[in-house]
């Protein structure tokens, strides 16, 4: 096996406790370390309080990590992938840097998603515009979580030869769990992520008070935090669904298998373009899972297919998720089939072994 000394570079807070981008930088970490030693700079906004005094330690720290010998940097983020090109071309390094798309090759075209006035909302898409074509255009790689957004990428004018799909990998205590064949009492829905708009949690709920109008046995737990949610909470309370509705808080990663265990059906209504974690957690834990794609829209196809391993619905409208939730509820052998179908693209692609094969393909190349 490939072995080398490699910099990790995130903008994401690793002390943060159950926050999906957390889980994903820290199980690329640990493949990562299997094929060689890896120093770790992120910024730590938890342990410093301020942001400005964690900003000014984290470039500091990059700074620092330009006197050692890497065979590569791998940055999370294209300001931070901005930055080791600038140090890059001013210290005439000739240090290999791996800019980690994931799910989000394009951060400029995720701000229509975002609550922004028009005047910000353009300001920030032209910085992020600015800010990708300089680094796609200096870094030696782009790691991307799926196929589409390779194409993506190719389209924008990045080399073929520079992008590598290196799919998020789920921890082993997920694909033991399980699978849950029988209903315990109440048929519990489940999400697990950010209290976001573009997450689409209302329409989640407006959808479930439809089923909850026919059906008493059936629970909503909404496992996560963010800005939405004393909104969410309100519109529970109003609607008389605090009976029927949990919301969980924030739990540490490793939590999340045991609550896993216990529902019976995942939902992800995100909005944004984007592979979710959280939905390839659930998949590899054997949830039948809802998830909502636009049929213009190819992320979940690359892996998923309709009624086989996910079941798709193609519009946020509460009459449609509430039809979907409802047939899960009625229908055990679609619930099974999709329940089995899901673990088993899981464990053909987002298992520890074949992230090391694709971060070992990319490591002998550059």
């Amino acid at each position: 096996m490939l072995k080398g000394t490699f910099c990790f570079v995130t903008e994401v807070d690793l002390d943060v406790i159950g926050d999906g981008a957390t889980s994903t930088d820290q199980e690329t970490l640990r493949c990562l370390r299997k094929l060689g030693n890896v120093d770790v700079i992120f910024l730590r906004q938890t342990r410093y309080r301020t942001l400005p005094f964690a900003l000014v330690v984290f470039l500091f720290q990059i700074l620092k990590s330009f006197s050692r010998p890497y065979n590569a940097c791998f940055s999370r983020g294209a300001t931070t992938s901005a930055i080791l090109i600038f140090l890059r071309i001013l210290t005439l390094k000739e240090t290999k840097i791996v800019n980690m798309s994931l799910s989000v090759p394009f951060s400029s075209r995720e701000v229509k998603f975002l609550k922004f006035g028009k005047v910000e909302s353009f300001i920030r898409y032209v910085l992020f515009l600015s800010l990708e074509r300089f680094v796609y255009s200096h870094v030696d790689s782009v790691t991307v979580a799926a196929e589409t957004y390779v194409q993506e990428l190719i389209q924008s004018g990045v080399k073929r030869d520079n992008v590598y799909v290196t799919n998020f990998v789920v921890p082993e205590e997920f694909f033991t769990l399980p699978l849950k064949s029988k209903i315990d009492g109440t048929f519990k829905f489940c999400y697990v992520g950010g209290f976001h708009p573009y997450q689409d949690i209302l329409p989640m709920l407006e959808a479930f008070e439809v089923v909850a109008r026919t059906k008493s046995d059936v629970e909503l737990f909404l496992v996560g935090d963010g800005p939405q949610r004393p909104k969410l909470e309100e519109t529970a309370a109003k609607r008389e669904l605090k009976h029927f509705v949990k919301f969980v808080g924030r739990v540490p990663r490793s939590s999340l298998p045991a609550i896993l265990s216990r529902m019976d059906c995942y939902i992800s209504l995100r909005r944004a373009p984007g592979l979710s974690i959280s939905v390839v957690e659930a998949a590899a834990a054997g949830k039948p899972i809802i998830a909502f794609a636009p049929k213009n829209r190819t992320t979940y196809n690359n892996y998923f297919t309709h009624r086989k391993d996910i079941y798709l619905v193609h519009s946020v409208s509460s009459d449609e998720i509430a039809k979907a939730m409802t047939l899960f509820c009625r229908d055990h052998h679609l619930r099974n089939t999709i329940a089995h179908g899901a673990r088993r693209v899981a464990l053909k692609h987002f298992n520890e072994r074949s992230a090391l094969e694709q971060l070992e393909k990319l490591l002998r190349k550059i």
